[in-house]
């Protein structure tokens, strides 16, 4: 659920879309979408087609007809629905959807769990368990404590200290902890930082680049490859 100061706009979008992407920011030449005249919103329109296009200053466009804007009680726009809509982003691929409520979200500045309105949840009784819980980790995950102790241990001596402890740790996740990716990420990225620039920094990317192809891209690998390649420039 959106709402706006607490309330949600007078018409609601039709129904539930799954995997909604929500745009933030402000459109392309920094206008705020809320606060996009009739006009202005015409103008989206291409030619005679009928079809209209938007881009924000992320660099993510919509593509489609839009079918009409919902405003608020204030006159800003709420949302602008468009029918047969095309999403295209930065990083990820495009989204299309047969119907497509883009609600004017405007910059993210802060988030917090729960709904902003009060009504929205009942009031639950408070849970009777504990946090921490005590460690009932397995025996393989306890055996991937030790070695993630023993890299910090390897990064904070120093270059000499990495060259000494991580092909032994590398060769201990390649025996025993084949889809490991975090810890094969802390390695690399200890290598890229002093220079370690060698053949087990080529293997640990090779090796994340496989993981983010098994877990189907739903792991961060690929980003966080993307990250070191920046930093390492």
């Amino acid at each position: 659920m959106f709402a706006w100061d607490g309330d949600a706009p007078s018409e609601a979008p039709p129904e539930r879309i799954a995997d909604l992407c929500v745009l933030t920011g402000r459109l392309d030449g920094g206008g705020d979408l809320d606060r996009a005249p009739d006009a202005a919103i015409a103008r989206w329109a291409e030619g005679a087609s009928g079809r209209h296009r938007v881009r924000f200053a992320s660099g993510a466009t919509v593509e489609g007809h839009v079918e009409r804007v919902v405003r608020r009680a204030d006159g800003r726009v709420a949302y602008v629905e468009w029918v047969g809509a095309r999403l295209t982003r930065p990083f990820g691929p495009a989204l299309e959807y047969a119907r497509y409520p883009m609600l004017a979200a405007g910059d993210v500045v802060t988030a917090r769990a729960g709904a902003t309105d009060p009504s929205r949840h009942a009031e639950t009784a408070f849970s009777s368990k504990r946090v921490p819980a005590g460690d009932r980790g397995t025996g393989e995950s306890r055996r991937l404590v030790v070695l993630y102790e023993r890299a910090e241990r390897a990064h904070r001596g120093g270059a000499d200290a990495v060259a000494a402890a991580f092909p032994a740790i590398h060769a201990t996740l390649r025996r025993d902890h084949p889809c490991e990716w975090l810890l094969r990420w802390n390695l690399l990225e200890t290598l890229l930082k002093i220079g370690a620039e060698g053949d087990l920094a080529r293997s640990l990317r090779a090796e994340l680049e496989r993981l983010e192809v098994g877990y189907d891209h739903r792991q961060p690998i690929a980003s966080g490859l993307r990250y070191l390649a920046r930093t390492a420039a």
